[in-house]
């Protein structure tokens, strides 16, 4: 390279009850499907759910809860600058007890009753919040999202990938990728999942809730206003963008509904602006009955729909015709920086950080899943493709990881003139790691979002 490797880390940013007596029918578990399933009694501590994955600010959102030690509280708090939770208001001594589930909980939802009502406080601002239930023996972390009220919104929309926390979720046996029970409709693995289950790994899982407070940090401690959406959200409401100007999407968005592209797809068409801060995004489709998804991975037919499945690749609907990238697994699970091509230290994207042609950044980060340093190109990483490039699509910047091609940092807009149309990819579920941290990427980013008018 022409210059040294010049690398900043900033240090000090690492960042009432219902009636559990009555449980639910068998048949209402399941929506009305019969058959001798067996009910399992609940060995697992203290667990939940809500009855939504996303809730407006002022409405209220019922929380169901596995007590097997009886009373139990609950914290509600927010997570706010550097991704750190700010408790906001704390339940005591709720009176609860043991739920129990059937076989096939994990994707027709474990029917239990509400434990808690949230009336949720019109003053809490719109974002990701956690509800830690506890009772003395075990605790268990459940996460949701307050959106803003209608006409209140953010010039900003950041979009949680919910339908991955879903799809990696094996509680009650079976998951988009795994089946630990005697029969999955994959093989393999289950092709319907249920949204109406605990879900004990997303919290934790850096790709995942744990991932995403990286991103939705560092916009809490720049004081950037923004509104929050689940993939239901988008799912459900073919307007959940039209109030806003930018779009953030995070982390890890690689389930897809059709609908929800189309959503994407018109808002971007209007002049609507992405920030595409994830890797391995839109990727697998989805379809969706209610609140159980189904994947079809192997090509074949959805049985809620009749439509084909696979990956919008093969389905006509290639990401990259609007993302300007696409995963195709290099380097993978490893990580390196990114390094500024030849010719655009002097664009307007790298203003103000300093860098040459030539220069790495991104060598640090706090996303360490896969690889110690956490460096900003890694884990799953996306690519310019060989064939779907929109008009204009610039590769302002290139992973290197290991020797390898790392993650393409593209860029492209519809128009010079507001409102852009424009798109900024990183293709890389590390990144939001390294934005916490590292000076360059959170100034790329910030002129991004200042280009924007946010």
């Amino acid at each position: 390279m022409s210059s040294p490797l010049r690398c900043v880390l900033l240090l000090g940013l690492v960042a009432g009850c219902g009636d559990l007596a009555s449980q639910p029918t068998l048949s209402e578990r399941t929506g009305g499907v019969s058959g001798p399933l067996d009910l399992i009694s609940n060995p697992h501590p203290i667990e939940g759910y809500a009855d939504a994955v996303s809730v407006v600010t002022g409405a209220t959102l019922e929380v169901k809860v596995h007590s097997p030690n009886g009373h139990f509280n609950i914290d509600f708090s927010r997570y706010g600058a550097f991704g750190v939770p700010q408790l906001l208001l704390t339940v005591t001594d709720l009176a609860g007890g043991p739920q129990d589930y059937d076989e096939d909980a994990y994707k027709n939802g474990a029917g239990w009753s509400t434990s808690y009502f949230l009336e949720v406080p019109p003053e809490w601002p719109s974002g990701l919040y956690n509800a830690r239930l506890y009772d003395g023996v075990g605790s268990f972390n459940l996460n949701f999202m307050v959106k803003s009220a209608p006409g209140a919104e953010a010039s900003i929309a950041l979009l949680s990938s919910t339908n991955t926390w879903q799809a990696y979720n094996d509680w009650g046996g079976a998951s988009f990728y795994r089946c630990n029970i005697e029969h999955c409709s994959g093989g393999t693995y289950s092709t319907l999942v249920t949204l109406d289950r605990p879900n004990p790994g997303a919290s934790g899982s850096m790709h995942l809730v744990a991932g995403e407070r990286f991103i939705l940090g560092w916009l809490e401690a720049n004081n950037y206003s923004y509104s929050m959406l689940s993939d239901s959200d988008l799912h459900g409401d073919p307007d959940a963008l039209h109030p806003f100007t930018t779009a953030i999407l995070s982390t890890h968005t690689e389930y897809w509904s059709r609908e929800m592209y189309d959503a994407l797809q018109r808002f971007h068409d209007r002049g609507g602006n992405i920030l595409y801060l994830s890797g391995n995004g839109i990727y697998w489709k989805v379809t969706f009955a209610g609140r159980q998804m189904e994947v079809r991975k192997d090509g074949g037919i959805h049985e809620q729909t009749g439509e084909r499945g696979g990956l919008w690749r093969a389905l006509g609907l290639p990401e990259a015709a609007l993302l300007g990238v696409r995963y195709d697994g290099r380097q993978y699970p490893n990580c390196g920086p990114y390094v500024v091509r030849p010719g655009f230290a002097s664009d307007w994207i790298f203003a103000g950080t300093g860098l040459q042609d030539g220069d790495f950044f991104g060598c640090f980060g706090l996303n360490t899943a896969t690889c110690a340093g956490g460096a900003a190109s890694g884990w799953e990483m996306d690519g310019m493709d060989a064939v779907y490039r929109p008009p204009g699509l610039r590769v302002i910047a290139e992973g290197l990881v290991g020797g390898g091609a790392g993650a393409d940092m593209t860029y492209y807009e519809l128009s010079d003139q507001p409102p852009h149309g424009g798109v900024f990819s990183v293709g890389s579920i590390t990144f939001g790691g390294s934005l916490a941290v590292d000076p360059a990427v959170s100034q790329v980013v910030a002129n991004v979002l200042a280009h924007y008018g946010n």
